[in-house]
């Protein structure tokens, strides 16, 4: 036997835990899981049950014992391993198949539960006698409650079959409260990452297991190091793996493992030519022999170089040379758009003879290829005709388009960053929740009522500099800029404006229709990035307004991306900085210009290219 630090670690379907005996000692809590948890157990399984393919199996959480003569005490996993015992039964019952239960299961708290299981189907919640009894006629309930519109058979069958745990069996030496107590702190790895972890030191010798440990040890904190800054640049995050307290700034959830993307870097099926989506069953494969004679030793190594060569990549600790960034920012990139990283690892693997020169050209063409099946998928999709594929930038708008939008303006940012001397920062970027800011906003009735406490001037100046202005621009001769004009006729022969000619919203509705249904307002010319918490006190506020506060929020060390900034205190090339309080048709196009330069290397758009 494994001692506790390394357990026996196997995967076993349920069907094979048919006629154990489990004793749940005194020391563990009584049955706790509640309506929400057995749900989304039975749920979970059916939807892998109506989407698995020849070989998959449903992985469930661990279960940790220790054999004690024939029978199984358990340290860990309880709640599951009841859950299915109460499954099971439910499920027995209903075809009134009158055989035991495939497992026994009995709390050392309650003498008389291995007895209530068995009759549970038969037994109400009243006549439950105690807490933990009321727990299982509770679930039994909610089991019932759940199977509408799932079939028994099929889901008893997918149960026994392809749903596994991941068994854990401790020596018979061990002290079982100890192991018990370190899972509870995290000692034991339990997670899909830590799991592996523990493969890659069951393998050896105690000579190598206090380096690797060591290895995998300071590579996790290098990775969390500076707020996740070099894990966000090479894996993508999603909003549960954020954590947001109010006051504070947001940051990665402590319980994930920055590991985890470098193993998965590596886990790469020769034969199918993809990554591996089950990671542990990657390499549980390996380390059972079963990998075309791959060992793991082989994958150590190959872990240590790949950790080497992406830290460094995703690090901007370097030379500061202008190569060193476009690869930080090309690879950033990829992960933004998903293209998982064994992919992109397996291209640094197959080129590992190349310059870094080479190295970001190489990354830069896999950008030009996901974009420009993007822009083919929606060229296709809208059925139109263009002729360069910058023109697909003026085809996209705020409502429809925004993913596509925000991918076109961080990748402005990171190309201005390319030409600057700074690493772009993506942690930021994605903790911060970035989201579209209109430059010139467009709903005119949160604006008038913020304006309107400044006083009859402040509403006047908003109507004249930036509504009817606007509206001239585009269309001389509309009646609006009229309706306008009366509007502010009227107010003017006023010493102050009341709340009753506030509510005069006719002409503001009007505005907020004419905005609606200009376009030029929700395309890719008038907007630009800023964090959802500064969008949001921003979005009510004039153009000249907007630019104050961007600028105050820069120096209070918000990070303020680098185009907006730029369109905001006009230093992009072809803006009118003379009327620097407003963004008129003039800037919106030199800034739409702006944006095509910048792209333009990476959508490729030469007359060659077209062409083809």
């Amino acid at each position: 036997m494994a001692d506790s630090n390394n357990p026996q670690t196997i995967l076993r379907s349920i069907g094979e835990l048919e006629d154990k005996k489990f004793f749940v000692p005194h020391y563990q809590r009584g049955y706790r899981w509640g309506v929400n948890e057995v749900k989304a157990l039975i749920e979970d399984i059916w939807d892998f049950h109506q989407h698995k393919q020849d070989g998959d199996y449903y992985c469930l959480q661990p279960i940790v014992v220790k054999k004690d003569g024939e029978t199984y005490r358990v340290i860990d996993g309880q709640q599951r391993l009841t859950t299915i015992f109460l499954i099971e039964r439910f499920l027995k019952e209903e075809k009134e198949e009158k055989e035991e239960a495939l497992f026994k299961i009995e709390y050392e708290t309650r003498k008389d539960s291995s007895d209530f299981l068995k009759k549970i189907a038969k037994t109400p919640k009243e006549r439950a006698g105690n807490i933990d009894f009321y727990h299982f006629v509770q679930a039994y309930d909610t089991i019932k409650d759940a199977f509408g519109g799932i079939d028994e058979v099929e889901f008893l069958d997918t149960l026994k079959k392809h749903c596994k745990v991941l068994w854990y069996e401790i020596g018979e030496d061990e002290d079982e409260i100890n192991v018990f107590l370190r899972l509870n702190i995290g000692k034991i790895p339990l997670r899909e990452s830590e799991n592996i972890k523990a493969l890659f030191l069951l393998s050896r010798e105690d000579i190598d297991v206090k380096d690797r440990a060591r290895f995998w040890y300071e590579k996790e904190k290098r990775a969390r190091a500076d707020n996740d800054f070099r894990y966000c640049v090479l894996s993508p995050i999603s909003e549960n793996d954020i954590e947001r307290v109010r006051g504070k700034e947001p940051v990665l959830k402590d319980d994930i493992q920055r590991m985890e993307v470098y193993l998965k870097a590596i886990a790469y099926d020769q034969k199918s030519k993809k990554s591996k989506v089950n990671l542990f069953d990657y390499f549980y494969e390996i380390y059972n022999g079963k990998n075309n004679n791959i060992t793991l030793d082989n994958k150590w190594e190959e872990l240590e170089r790949c950790v080497r060569n992406l830290e460094g990549f995703a690090s901007n600790n370097q030379t500061n040379q202008k190569i060193d960034r476009e690869i930080f920012h090309y690879l950033g990139f990829l992960t933004y758009l998903k293209l998982p990283l064994s992919e992109v690892y397996k291209l640094w693997e197959e080129k590992a003879e190349l310059s870094k020169e080479q190295f970001a050209e190489v990354l830069l063409e896999e950008i030009r290829k996901l974009l420009a099946k993007k822009i083919q998928n929606f060229i296709e999709k809208k059925k139109l005709k263009l002729d360069k594929k910058l023109d697909y930038l003026d085809e996209l708008n705020y409502y429809e388009n925004s993913d596509e939008i925000k991918q076109i303006l961080l990748l402005c940012n990171l190309e201005i960053s390319n030409q600057s001397n700074k690493y772009f920062e993506f942690n930021r970027f994605v903790l911060e929740q970035w989201s579209l800011e209109h430059i010139h906003a467009q709903k005119s009735q949160s604006i008038k009522n913020k304006i309107a406490k400044e006083g009859k001037d402040e509403v006047i100046k908003w109507l004249e500099k930036e509504v009817k202005r606007y509206i001239k621009e585009i269309e001389e001769d509309n009646p609006l800029i009229s309706d306008i004009e009366k509007y502010i006729d009227k107010i003017n022969g006023k010493k102050e404006i009341s709340n009753k000619d506030l509510k005069d919203d006719e002409i503001f509705n009007k505005i907020d229709e004419y905005f609606k249904n200009n376009l030029s307002l929700n395309e890719i010319s008038n907007l630009t990035l800023l964090d959802r918490s500064s969008n949001s006190s921003l979005g009510n506020h004039i153009f000249s307004e907007k630019r104050k506060k961007i600028e105050e929020l820069a120096r209070g060390n918000k990070f303020i991306p680098i185009l907006t900034q730029k369109v905001f205190d006009k230093s992009i090339e072809g803006l009118d900085y003379s009327t620097k309080d407003f963004f008129s048709k003039t800037d919106r196009e030199a800034y739409k210009q702006y944006i095509k330069d910048l792209v333009s290397k990476y959508l490729n758009d030469t007359e060659e290219n077209n062409e083809k």
